[in-house]
């Protein structure tokens, strides 16, 4: 894990500098907040789901996630929205109100986004079917 977290946290600058430099006055496409963010947490949110599902994280606040997921054995969703939402909060400081409002919800969902990404196509499900009589016909015709 700390391995593939270092290696990581020296690429992902790298890459932003490579993007900076590939599209160097890049705007919003939408010009809309709203909009952004949520673009922001499906991407983001995919991009920590593999790296997550690959035992690795981008650091910051990903290894304090995942520390609260070892240790606090909540979901790593939840625990980054947790964290995410003190950073958001010190926002207050520098930012108008609806930025903020839209910090804390992006940080929220995005905690949803990823507990899905992460579990969502790997649960399972149980059904149990009680049957006093008729328990063979039930197991033939689901085999």
């Amino acid at each position: 894990f700390g391995v593939k977290t270092i290696y990581t946290s020296i690429l992902l600058p790298i890459v932003i500098g490579v993007f900076e430099i590939v599209c160097p006055d890049f705007i919003s496409f939408t010009n809309d907040q709203v909009l952004d963010a949520a673009c922001y947490i499906v991407t983001v949110s995919f991009g920590q789901s593999l790296l997550f599902n690959r035992n690795a994280s981008s650091g910051g606040i990903d290894i304090i996630g995942k520390i609260m997921n070892k240790y606090l054995h909540m979901e790593i969703g939840k625990s980054i929205s947790i964290i995410g939402i003190f950073v958001s909060f010190s926002s207050f400081l520098i930012a108008d109100t609806k930025t903020v409002i839209i910090s804390l919800l992006g940080t929220y969902f995005g905690g949803i986004v990823l507990d899905y990404m992460i579990f969502g196509s790997t649960s399972t499900k149980r059904v149990s079917i009680i049957s006093k009589t008729k328990h063979q016909e039930i197991i033939d015709f689901i085999l």
